[in-house]
């Protein structure tokens, strides 16, 4: 499992977010993830539990996120 995951909220992103990470290889495992924001929570547990340690995302699904996981003790 990735230690680290980005989150972004549309597949372009995605996309992007990869041709950027490809140029430092020495950055892996890293994991790049399309995912809508209703479900950016549940994906956040769910790569937590799988033992990621840090999981990047921005504005709402952020916010969202650190919400969720405070409240649950899990951040």
């Amino acid at each position: 499992m990735a230690k680290a995951a980005i989150l972004l909220p549309r597949s372009e992103m995605q996309q992007m977010a990869a041709e950027l990470i490809a140029h430092y290889p020495n950055r892996s495992p890293l994991c790049i993830e399309h995912t809508h924001t209703d479900a950016a929570c549940q994906r956040a547990i769910r790569l937590q539990n799988d033992g990621c340690e840090l999981i990047l995302a921005r504005g709402l699904q952020a916010a969202l996120i650190q919400r969720t996981m405070t409240a649950a003790g899990l951040l």
